[in-house]
Order: C-alpha cells, then sequence, then structure tokens
C-alpha cells in the first residue's frame, strides 16, 4: 500500500510539474493587444494544427471553441490557447485526484475515494472558474468605461476628426482594456471596414453594448444620420440603460437581505429566548 501511494504522489507531482511549465513557457509569450489571432499562443504552425486536432477529438470541437470564447473575453491571459486551457483541466484533475487518493485512503479509508473524486472535480472546474471570473471582470470594465468613450469621441467627431482618428485620440486617453480594443479597432478600421471592426471587437469582448453600437453606426451611415449625433443618442440610452440596471439591483437588496437578517438577527434572538425553555424542558423529561 505504501508502494502504491508513494507511486501516485509522484505521478501527481509530476503532473502538476508539467501543467506549471506549460503556464511558465505561455506567460512568457503573452501576445501584444495588436497581434492577430494567428500569432496566439506563440506555438509553430504545425504543432498549433496538430495540438488543435488532438483537442477537438479528445475534448470536442465544441469545448475548445467555447474555451477559446471565453479566454478571448478574458484578454487571453497568459497567451493560452482553448486547447492549452482543456490540456489545463485535465491534467489539475487528474493531477488532484492522483495526489489525494493515497492522502484519502490513508486517513478516511474507502470514504477517501470520494474525497479524491470531488478533489478531481474542483481541479477541473477551478481553471475554467478563474477565466469566468476573469472575462467577467474585463467585461465590467470595459462597460463601465464604454459610456465616457463614446461622448469624447462624439465631440472628436464633432470638431471634424474621422471617426477612426477620433478612437485613437480617445483610446490614448482610456484605461485598460478599453484602450487596447480601441487601438486595434482603429486599426482593422484602416485595413477593413468600419462596421466589420466593431463587429470584431463586439466578438472579442462579448458585449452587447458593442454589438448595438455596430449596428447604429452602419443604420445611420445608410440613412445619412450624422455620426456624432448618433453616437450622442446611442451614449444617452447606455447611460438610461445603466441606471434601470441599478435601480433594478437596489430594489432586489431587501430580498437579498432576508438570509443575514434570519441567520444573524431572528436566529440568535430564538436561541436567547427559546434556549433556557427548552434546557428546562430537557431536565424536567431526564428526571
Amino acid at each position: 500500500m505504501e508502494v502504491l501511494a508513494a507511486f501516485l504522489a509522484f505521478l501527481a507531482v509530476g503532473l502538476a510539474a508539467m501543467g506549471v511549465t506549460v503556464a511558465f513557457q505561455s506567460r512568457r509569450r503573452v501576445p501584444l493587444p495588436m497581434l492577430g489571432p494567428e500569432e496566439r499562443g506563440g506555438w509553430t504552425p504545425a504543432l498549433r494544427e496538430v495540438w488543435a486536432g488532438l483537442a477537438s477529438v479528445l475534448f470536442g470541437a465544441g469545448r475548445v471553441a467555447a474555451l477559446e470564447r471565453k479566454l478571448v473575453w478574458a484578454g487571453r491571459p497568459f497567451g493560452w490557447t482553448g486547447e492549452q486551457m482543456a490540456s489545463l483541466q485535465v491534467a489539475a484533475a487528474v493531477g488532484a485526484t492522483f495526489l489525494l487518493l493515497p492522502l484519502g485512503y490513508l486517513g478516511l479509508g474507502p470514504g477517501g475515494i470520494l474525497f479524491a473524486a470531488l478533489g478531481g472535480l474542483m481541479g477541473y472546474m477551478a481553471p475554467q472558474a478563474i477565466v469566468d471570473r476573469r472575462a467577467e471582470q474585463r467585461q465590467r470594465s470595459l462597460a463601465r468605461d464604454l459610456t465616457t468613450a463614446i461622448d469624447l469621441i462624439a465631440v472628436g467627431v464633432e470638431a471634424g476628426m474621422p471617426l477612426a482618428e477620433a478612437m485613437r485620440q480617445v483610446a490614448l486617453r482610456m484605461p485598460e482594456p478599453l484602450r487596447g480594443e480601441l487601438l486595434r479597432t482603429v486599426q482593422e478600421m484602416m485595413a477593413s471596414t468600419r462596421e466589420q471592426a466593431l463587429a470584431a471587437m463586439a466578438e472579442r469582448t462579448g458585449l452587447p453594448e458593442v454589438s448595438r453600437l455596430a449596428w447604429i453606426l452602419q443604420q445611420g451611415a445608410r440613412y445619412g444620420t450624422p455620426v456624432a449625433q448618433t453616437l450622442r443618442q446611442y451614449s444617452a440610452d447606455l447611460r438610461r440603460i445603466r441606471g434601470l440596471e441599478l435601480q433594478a439591483r437596489a430594489a432586489s437588496l431587501p430580498v437579498l437581505m432576508l438570509g443575514p437578517m434570519f441567520l444573524f438577527g431572528l436566529l440568535p434572538v430564538m436561541i436567547i429566548v427559546l434556549g433556557p425553555v427548552v434546557i428546562q424542558l430537557a431536565a424536567a423529561f431526564r428526571m
């Protein structure tokens, strides 16, 4: 039994070391905001093609595509691709299971198998949860600064600047991650149409506000509406929607407070009032 535990522990350490090595190498290859999708991950084209095909077979093309989309929304941390993310999830699950299995079996007996299985499940879900959290934080930051950026772009367009130049000037004064997204969109507008560049930005950020902006600018160009007027109106709509969302969140606070009020308010009072009665009844029944 000790030999089996030592072997499983050695295997878990090896898998963990492999995962750390992959993460460290990916961290050194963080892509710049202006790089295109063909340069992501830093792998050679042949190796990327082979690994993409293998990962699609093992994990499913839909699963890899969903992970790829989440990584793009999160800003592609450490330069990871969907295939690397899926591999990391499997390595974390197997490593956590093999690491906890001997420890759990020696400490809990047969129940340690369930303990190791839960650890493997947590190891599989942890990387996904981290990426989801980073994507949510990044989208929240983009949505917070987008309204101000649209107002400033409208001011630049009203002053006679082209839309691309106004976006570039505003991007230089915006914090990350909106700064990098706007600069990349300006570069794409020079190589393609305005609508295509904004649609690509919406796909990278996952924000419906950017998708609506691309559609509104397209409709404004079709019907001859001035760009500055379109941006002003859309900015006002975004602020109104944001105000309605804040009102909805404020209205839900009383319902969310019921649990803490019961746990930290009503429950202690019940214990203080009914506790002595229960103790006296228990003593009376024992007699």
